[in-house]
């Protein structure tokens, strides 16, 4: 699985595509605790979740950029 998952993290690189894009995110609401009335939207927020490939890809670039630093 790891040589399968480098192979496609570096076609991502050379492509330039982020395996998920920003696009494709899915967004949770939470409300906030002890808030007085639960009818106005700032009760709430809102919690943006992606894909964790995504995330892992991320980190991978991040990393690299740092050692190449």
């Amino acid at each position: 699985m790891g040589a399968r998952l480098s192979v496609f993290y570096y076609a991502c690189i050379q492509c330039g595509v982020h395996p998920n894009g920003f696009e494709a995110s899915t967004t949770v609401v939470l409300p906030k605790p002890n808030q007085p009335d639960y009818s106005a939207p700032k009760a709430y927020r809102l919690i943006a979740l992606f894909n964790c490939l995504g995330k892992l890809f991320e980190k991978c670039t991040a990393q690299e950029m740092q050692f190449n630093a």
